[in-house]
């Protein structure tokens, strides 16, 4: 057989190598990684990725539920989490984030430890003149380990919110409510016990936290099996009270995914940006307004949907502070980093 035949049989073996690979991985996308934020544009076939659409998306309004967290015991596990539908076998995870056993964690993180600065990274010959601000009260938080037998995701994505009086800690996939002090007031509880009063509220994942000072509200919200955004904002600056709970549909079919989303308090909206997967593929990135007036209010509420193509990934939106120093924008529109 000559050389040119054998080339041509090898290329033809790797390519059926290839295709069974593919044909192996999961349809679900996992959670967010650094890794996969860097890949997805790269991975988009032709045909898949989108422009971006400059019309904003009018979406149908949402009408809200109320919620008294007071009423929702603490403690009560998700057995709906991933880790239970994982073990039930309902789902896989084939990613680099998924489970592994302490040893492997220590070694891994003890191999971190031992790396060398990167040549990329210009280290500073001293110091600042003048010292670092001291930090004032601080506490241990919520561990995604810590809730109501385990059942946390991977990887646990906390974030908080802070106002004049309370903070939330949250974490895949539950929060804690603490005064000043660190003391608990609320917690740990998790997302699918709160928010049970809206049947599509379930499949909780990646939670994201934020008060707005000009309204003194909190906002809570989470993904919601992939497919749509559940928000709650309470009803006043108390947020062991009650909350206005609204679900808003972030797919239009089943084949698409709704990945990782990060909120941002605006002067007019809480706006919201995410990735929009298709299969294993990356199709865009989108960004979300909901009226949070009318959230606030407890009155049905509108939101606008903005695609922004392939060429944009995992877009953050800009959190406003600096209402009480004068410094909160009256005009003007809202930022997002892509």
């Amino acid at each position: 057989m000559s050389v040119s035949k054998l080339s041509r049989v090898a290329l033809v073996a790797a390519l059926l190598f290839l295709g069974a690979w593919l044909l192996s991985i999961s349809s679900g996308p996992g959670a967010e990684t650094a890794v996969r934020q860097q890949a997805v544009q790269s991975f988009a076939p032709v045909g898949v990725n989108e422009a971006a659409n400059v019309n904003p998306q009018q979406n149908g309004p949402a009408s809200p539920v109320t919620v008294n967290l007071r009423d929702i015991p603490a403690g009560v596990r998700d057995h709906n989490s991933q880790l239970d539908r994982w073990q039930r076998g309902e789902i896989d995870i084939d990613e680099v984030e998924g489970i592994r056993g302490a040893a492997e964690m220590a070694a891994r993180q003890a191999q971190a430890m031992d790396l060398a600065p990167s040549a990329n990274v210009q280290l500073a010959s001293s110091g600042p003149s003048l010292a670092a601000p001291s930090s004032g009260t601080s506490f241990d938080s919520l561990d995604y380990t810590e809730c109501c037998g385990g059942g946390g995701n991977v990887p646990p994505d906390p974030e908080l919110a802070v106002g004049p009086n309370h903070v939330i800690a949250v974490v895949n996939v539950a929060f804690e409510i603490y005064d000043k002090n660190g003391n608990s007031l609320v917690g740990p509880t998790t997302f699918s016990s709160f928010m049970s009063a809206n049947s599509n509220c379930t499949g909780v994942f990646d939670p994201n936290a934020n008060y707005d000072e000009q309204y003194d509200r909190y906002v809570l919200a989470i993904d919601a099996d992939g497919v749509g955004y559940c928000v709650a904002v309470s009803q006043t600056g108390d947020p062991t009270g009650s909350w206005n709970l609204y679900y808003f549909s972030t797919t239009s079919n089943r084949r698409d995914f709704f990945d990782y989303p990060h909120a941002g308090i605006g002067r007019d909206a809480i706006y919201m940006g995410a990735n929009i997967f298709r299969g294993n593929n990356f199709k865009e990135g989108q960004v979300w307004a909901f009226d949070k007036v009318a959230m606030y209010n407890g009155q049905t509420a509108a939101s606008a949907t903005v695609g922004l193509g392939a060429a944009n990934d995992t877009p953050q939106p800009l959190n406003l502070h600096g209402w009480a120093q004068g410094t909160w924008p009256s005009s003007g529109p809202h930022y997002f980093f892509a």
